[in-house]
């Protein structure tokens, strides 16, 4: 294991801990989780047509996506391995030749897609949708616009001269 899919691992631990309370989050850490496991068995078993494979194992959570996405946040997701599988398939037509800048874009792609995972999550912590943080900042602006845009009754808003 090298160091950056050390990093990667990490990473999708972290969005596993953060996404305890959505379980559709979850079910995709998992699922991008064993995509990214099988495309290095496979590069690591030295088997043939490894960009085929990780065209392959994207492709399929691509369409798990598609088919089973319910809400904005899994439509960001689908569009980050839309992506991928677009970079799999420009290296498998060898349109891109460096293999460096190949597994770059793959991981940037992943550590787009946790990103999204862990973004929703945070801001959707707590028990209930209603309790998120989002909900809590949406709250606090309405009140300070609210209360800006309130006319000026007392006299302390007044220019003292």
């Amino acid at each position: 294991m090298s160091v950056w899919q050390f990093y990667l691992a990490i990473g999708a631990l972290v969005a596993l801990a953060l996404s305890y309370r959505i379980p559709r989050a979850f079910l995709w850490v998992c699922a991008m989780a064993l995509s990214f496991i099988a495309s290095v068995a496979w590069q690591r078993s030295e088997l043939p047509y490894y960009p085929a494979a990780v065209l392959a194992f994207d492709a399929m959570v691509c369409l798990l996506i598609d088919a089973f996405a319910k809400e904005r946040w899994e439509a960001m997701l689908f569009n980050v391995y839309r992506i991928s599988v677009g970079i799999s398939i420009l290296r498998l037509f060898s349109i891109i030749d460096n293999t460096t800048l190949y597994v770059v874009t793959l991981e940037l792609c992943n550590w787009a897609a946790l990103a999204v995972v862990i973004g929703t999550s945070l801001l959707r912590r707590g028990p209930v949708y209603g309790n998120s943080l989002w909900d809590r900042w949406n709250s606090y602006i309405r009140r300070a616009y609210t209360y800006l845009r309130a006319p000026r009754s007392a006299d302390h808003w007044f220019k003292v001269r």
